[in-house]
C-alpha cells in the first residue's frame, strides 16, 4: 500500500471505531459523554500513530498480499496490535477518565474485545473491496512509498 492508502486506511478504520465506540460506552456504562469523548479521542489519536506503524511493520514482516492473509494470521495481527494499544492506552484512560488505573483497564478490556472483532471484521470487508475495486493492486507487492 502506499503511504496515503495506508493513511487513509488507518484513518478510515479509527472514525468508524470511534463513533461505534463511543455509543457503545454510553449505552452500557454510567460514565458521561465528556469523559467518553475525550479519552475515547486522545486513544484514537494515539492509535492512529499507532496503527501506521504498527502495520508499516507488519506488513515487511509478512509481504504476501494483505487478500491472500489467512484467518491464523489475522487472529495473530488483531492479538499483536490489541496487546501493543492496551499496554499505551490504559494509563491514558485512567488519566482522562479520572478513575483508577484497574477501572480503567477493565474499560479498556471492555473496549479492546469489541474493537478485537471490529479490526478483524474491518479489514476482511477492506480487503475484500480493495481487491474487488482495485485488482491490481490488491494482488501486487508495491514498495512502500
Amino acid at each position: 500500500m502506499s503511504t496515503l492508502e495506508r493513511m487513509s486506511h488507518a484513518v478510515l478504520y479509527e472514525v468508524l471505531a470511534l463513533l461505534l465506540t463511543i455509543a457503545g460506552l454510553l449505552i452500557f456504562t454510567g460514565y458521561e459523554l465528556g469523559g467518553i469523548l475525550g479519552a475515547m479521542v486522545a486513544m484514537s489519536v494515539l492509535a492512529v500513530v499507532y496503527n501506521y506503524y504498527f502495520n508499516l511493520v507488519f506488513d515487511r514482516c509478512y509481504p504476501a498480499p494483505r487478500a491472500q492473509r489467512g484467518l491464523m494470521l489475522r487472529l495473530y495481527y488483531v492479538l499483536l496490535f490489541e496487546g501493543g494499544l492496551l499496554s499505551l492506552t490504559t494509563p491514558l484512560v485512567a488519566l482522562m477518565m479520572e478513575v483508577t488505573l484497574l477501572e480503567a483497564l477493565w474499560l479498556d478490556i471492555g473496549v479492546t474485545l469489541f474493537v478485537m472483532v471490529y479490526t478483524l471484521v474491518f479489514n476482511l470487508v477492506y480487503d475484500y473491496l480493495r481487491a474487488v475495486l482495485m485488482p491490481a493492486a490488491a494482488g501486487a507487492n508495491v514498495a512502500y512509498g
